[in-house]
């Protein structure tokens, strides 16, 4: 006898713990999962590539990411209501085409744009495969708890995982091979499809085609929304609160990964200088911390998993934003901090989001929604700032870089040589974008004479750009923090984990029934109708389903063997109590014989209070871990010396020397009289580096060239350098001399 549809077994049936493993086509399906939440981030280490194949802007490029994400949250109205009429199997098999053919269209994308609307469309069929893929994933499994587990583990793996795979890919290959791999996989994915269609579904005798949403019927939804009641599709007080915490903890968590899954990258890469293929085995540490939380989350609660998580993954990003310039070892403990924290936070909000029942697949289509709105969101936020942040931090680089060129001691002509180099690299250089120092040393001085000053210009781009990304990462911080609130607001009920079941109550055969008969009336503990077999009723609905099928008619609870009414979990005091069994009427209790070995301590708790602890302890090393990268310093900085202070003796001898230090005293007095640096003060006064200049016009400026002319002969007589009969005639010189036809000599175009 069949079940009827949208009423789930007290067992093992459509939302039991009890899961079947996984069949090959399961694991298939669910690799497809995993593929499409990566796609998220995929394609963030192809971009240099990117840019340089279709010499486009960092802004153009950026869409090819963002497009996709932009996709899954508009498409997941249109989702829910193609459902209604088609069902969750035709959904995921046209999820799975659209994402195999627009990943074909993808690799062999012959300009930028067309790449761009390529990935729009990939992200509508990866909405379609994301929402389909979880009842029929609950199909393969055998319950929607197992469905489940698999679905979220797929998610937070997959996102993990997408800029370490992306980036091997296109070190090895090409970019082009990110997607090339991809259509394959999708295709593997389809044979999950007839398996799917054939498998029954939890908490039914055999399959149902096609695959919809179903209503619960009203009996299912009068139980289910008992006080109390954590049953699948609970719709009772506090639930759609519980719901939408987790959508938007989901939200704001994912928004925090901005910093993991594209800001590192982006920073390893242009400001660390790093190899797309050594960013990526870098970024391989956080999906192996991701994979590393799964052995602590078994039977944790929900709320504490998913608060440790949450600021598990503030305390990395926090340290993140307090890195050291080319920290790599700190860089690499923190994505591992930050990976584990998303092990611990993604898939419990996961699952504390999708109500198991009738609903599963309506609320798993909104969790992709919340998920990718959130990174959508916080791209939008990120990007601006960090522009900002980047063109500011650039700036301050140039003047402090044009400070170090001053004080370098080598020839003025290499100098002026260098200069010229370097304007015209800066000038070809688009905004937001870093020049080729090697080109331009290499140019300036192929003898390799001013190879010192080149490291020190590195270490002051390396300086600026790291120091760019810190308010970015330190806002996804921010969002991890925020992401708190909705983690408490889940409630604290406890997670069962797949594949364990609960003890079971023992039916007893009850009397035959023969033709014409009626079965006599079962007596059930607690209040509330029978809903037909396997129905979920009485206190056993406010305390979860059992692994197992439902009482059959005929069937009576056997002695001692009641239901749990959820009182195993109110301590080892009330289980060993209800342990006991009843004594007879009349029977006296037998007490316990002296020396009599008492019961042995549950198999496993040693392990259960290890993995409290493991959890505990995460967000504490996490912030310990911020702390002392905040505490060990060795983030640069780009600080200019004080001008209206003496600076030391210019190290380089001869005449070339003695005009140098004559032309920094200048350049020092006259900054120190317009309260300004003389780096910023030279570059000014030489407007052909394409610089920013000082809003400085030449009525003020020709003054403070006088003085500053007038400072340097002042300290070179000073310290005896200059005979005192030759500082007067300078001193006569400066006051009389065209100094406004030499500020205008120079400023001019």
């Amino acid at each position: 006898m069949s079940r009827p549809r949208g009423v789930g077994d007290t067992g093992g049936g459509r939302t039991g713990g009890g899961a079947g493993t996984l069949s090959v086509s399961g694991w298939l399906l669910a690799l497809a999962v995993a593929v499409a939440f990566a796609d998220a981030s995929i394609v963030v280490l192809a971009a240099p590539e990117l840019l340089a194949e279709y010499d486009s802007t960092v802004s153009a490029v950026s869409w090819v990411v963002t497009g996709y994400n932009v996709a899954i949250v508009v498409a997941a109205i249109p989702v829910l209501l193609l459902v209604r009429r088609r069902g969750w199997l035709v959904l995921t098999a046209v999820g799975l085409i659209v994402f195999l053919l627009a990943s074909l269209g993808c690799a062999t994308a012959g300009s930028l744009e067309s790449l761009t609307w390529l990935r729009v469309v990939q992200g509508g069929g990866a909405a379609l495969l994301l929402a389909g893929s979880l009842p029929l994933l609950a199909r393969l499994a055998g319950s929607d708890r197992a469905g489940l587990a698999a679905w979220s583990a797929a998610a937070a793996v997959g996102a993990a995982l997408g800029p370490a795979a992306g980036g091997l890919l296109t070190e090895l290959f090409s970019w082009r091979s990110i997607f090339y791999v991809q259509a394959p996989l999708s295709a593997a994915a389809l044979v999950a499809l007839p398996r799917a269609a054939r498998s029954a579904v939890p908490g039914t005798a055999g399959p149902v085609v096609p695959a919809r949403p179903v209503r619960p019927s009203p009996a299912t939804a009068r139980v289910s929304s008992a006080p109390g009641s954590t049953a699948p599709g609970s719709t009772a007080p506090g639930s759609t609160v519980r719901l939408f915490a987790a959508h938007a903890g989901l939200a704001m968590i994912s928004a925090a990964l901005v910093g993991a899954l594209f800001l590192v990258i982006l920073l390893m890469i242009n400001g660390w200088g790093a190899t797309p293929l050594e960013a990526a085995g870098m970024a391989t540490v956080l999906p192996v911390g991701t994979l590393a939380a799964r052995y602590v989350t078994t039977g944790g609660r929900p709320r504490m998993l998913a608060l440790a998580g949450c600021l598990t993954v503030a305390g990395g990003l926090a340290s993140l934003a307090a890195v050291p310039d080319k920290g790599w070892a700190t860089a690499a403990a923190a994505l591992a901090v930050t990976g584990f924290g998303l092990g611990l936070a993604v898939p419990t909000l996961t699952e504390a989001s999708i109500r198991l029942g009738p609903r599963l697949g309506v609320d798993g289509a909104i969790s992709v929604a919340a998920r990718h709105a959130g990174l959508v969101l916080a791209l939008a936020a990120v990007t601006p700032l960090l522009a900002s942040s980047l063109a500011t931090r650039l700036d301050q680089a140039v003047i402090a870089g044009t400070e170090a060129g001053l004080s370098e001691p080598v020839p003025l002509q290499s100098k002026v040589s260098l200069a010229r180099s370097l304007g015209e690299a800066l000038g070809d250089t688009p905004a937001g974008e870093l020049p080729d120092l090697d080109a331009v040393f290499t140019k300036a001085a192929p003898d390799g004479s001013l190879d010192s000053l080149q490291d020190t210009l590195s270490g002051v781009i390396t300086t600026a750009v790291t120091g760019a990304f810190r308010d970015s990462f330190a806002l996804c911080a921010l969002c991890a923090l925020i992401a708190l609130v909705p983690a408490w607001l889940i409630g604290p009920g406890r997670r069962t984990a797949p594949g364990v079941p609960r003890p079971r109550p023992a039916p007893v055969p009850g009397p035959r029934l023969g033709a014409g008969s009626r079965p006599e009336a079962v007596p059930r503990p607690g209040p509330g109708p029978v809903h037909g077999p396997g129905a979920a009723f009485g206190p056993a609905a406010a305390f979860g389903p059992g692994p197992g099928p439902g009482l059959r008619p005929g069937e009576a609870f056997a002695p001692g063997s009641e239901p749990d009414l959820g009182l195993a979990r109110r301590g080892p005091a009330m289980r060993s109590a209800q342990s006991v069994p009843p004594a007879r009427p009349g029977q006296p209790t037998r007490p316990a014989e002296p020396g009599q070995p008492t019961r042995p301590a549950e198999p496993g708790r040693v392990g259960q209070v290890s993995r409290v602890g493991a959890v505990m302890l995460a967000p504490a090393l996490a912030i310990l871990l911020a702390v002392m990268t905040l505490s060990s310093g060795g983030r640069g900085t780009l600080a200019v010396p004080d001008p209206c202070t003496t600076q030391p003796a210019f190290a380089l001898g001869g005449a070339d020397g003695l005009v140098q230090q004559i032309a920094l005293d200048t350049l020092d007095g006259a900054a120190c009289d317009l309260k300004t640096s003389r780096a910023a003060l030279l570059l000014t006064l030489l407007p052909e580096s394409g610089q920013p200049q000082l809003d400085i016009s030449d009525d003020e400026l020709t003054p403070a060239i006088r003085e500053g002319l007038k400072h340097a002969v002042d300290r070179h007589d000073d310290d005896g350098s200059l005979p005192g009969w030759l500082a007067t005639v300078l001193r006569l010189a400066i006051r009389v001399g065209p100094v406004g036809w030499l500020v205008d000599t120079l400023r001019a175009d």
